[in-house]
């Protein structure tokens, strides 16, 4: 069988299929211990299965939930940028040159794209606009006042928690595929030595058929093709030779060139 071309439930549903038939049918089982197999065997495959089910679970609860939690985290991340770049430019255009204020807020270093650098980047334009009265002062113009500030640094505090909630996540899945794709690889080895001793136990009919039962594929024997021919008499009998000894009364043939050299050779007696 092709365990490489399965997907994970297909190798779950077919250890489930060889566990539960194997344990539960002795007429199956018991085949499999006369011929050597322990009942230890049997048992651990049971226990990869357990342990690759578990797994599978685990990392389809985690993958969900990092999935929501990035949502979540896109949509309102998404809304506090525009907020805050609003705030950036209104802030920008009320400090003028000044080089401290400037430098402090962050107004001209260029927007991060990652979303921890752009919430970092927002939480240190609130945090120190807050805290220094002179840029509350010219930012209150524009109504950008100590209160709004203050709401912009909570936003964006509780964000960076999120954010880090988000992090963790994604390594808590990460983890657990590692471990399910190790646990699915166990199971495969399992099932695949399982599969070569059946093979050889249910070789003969009926027992072949156990094999299905088992969800293994039917073990089939092709009978070889008889390559011997009979040889028919046109291909066994050597070729007849054709006798050239003239029939009596006929003149034999003679080729052209002797024919030319007994004619020379009649002359020339005649001559003498």
């Amino acid at each position: 069988m092709n365990y490489s071309s399965k997907s994970n439930e297909e190798i779950i549903t077919l250890g489930r299929t060889v566990v539960k038939n194997t344990l539960n049918n002795d007429d199956i089982k018991t085949p499999l211990l006369e011929w050597g197999l322990e009942e230890t065997t049997l048992q651990e495959g049971a226990r990869l299965l357990k342990e690759a089910e578990e797994w599978v679970d685990s990392k389809d609860f985690r993958y969900g939930d990092q999935i929501a939690n990035t949502g979540n985290l896109g949509e309102s991340l998404d809304k506090s940028l525009t907020v805050f770049q609003g705030h950036r430019k209104i802030a920008s255009r009320l400090v003028g040159t000044d080089r401290n204020h400037r430098q402090a807020l962050g107004v001209d270093a260029p927007l991060a794209n990652r979303p921890m650098d752009a919430i970092r980047q927002a939480k240190q334009f609130y945090q120190n606009g807050v805290a220094n009265p002179e840029i509350v002062a010219r930012l209150s113009i524009m109504g950008l006042n100590a209160t709004k500030l203050q709401e912009g640094l909570d936003r964006f505090l509780a964000l960076e928690e999120e954010e880090l909630k988000q992090e963790n996540s994604k390594g808590l899945a990460q983890q657990a595929t590692q471990e399910r794709d190790q646990a699915i690889s166990n199971l495969i080895d399992w099932l695949a030595a399982f599969e070569e001793v059946c093979k050889l136990v249910f070789v003969k009919e009926p027992e072949r058929q156990k094999m299905e039962r088992l969800g293994f594929p039917a073990l089939t024997y092709k009978k070889k093709k008889n390559t011997t021919t009979t040889p028919t008499p046109d291909d066994s009998d050597p070729p007849v030779e054709q006798s050239e000894t003239p029939v009596e009364g006929e003149k034999p043939e003679v080729p052209p060139a002797a024919a030319e050299t007994e004619g020379s050779a009649t002359t020339g007696t005649g001559n003498t």
